[in-house]
């Protein structure tokens, strides 16, 4: 599973562009700095290939988070950095 974040750094809302080996659920958790989950995304039925996901984090504070995907028996950790 190949993952690009953009823009990153960004300002409340962030566009993950995924290709994914195979179909089918995707799971985003999204963590703060300390660790503790923020915010669980759940997307059921999505094909295989280029997927476009548009993450909106205008409620939470500046500074930087990690966003934990995974699909099938793949996982992958991305840094995001929110600057309000």
């Amino acid at each position: 599973m190949a993952v690009s974040v953009y823009p990153n750094p960004f300002n409340s809302v962030t566009s993950l562009s995924l290709n994914l080996p195979t179909g089918g659920e995707l799971n985003i958790i999204l963590y703060d700095l300390l660790g503790r989950e923020v915010e669980r995304l759940h997307f059921d039925n999505l094909l295989a290939g280029q997927q476009l996901i548009r993450l909106y984090m205008s409620r939470y504070a500046s500074g930087v988070y990690f966003a934990q995907l995974q699909c099938a028996e793949h996982t992958i950790t991305q840094k995001l950095l929110l600057l309000k």
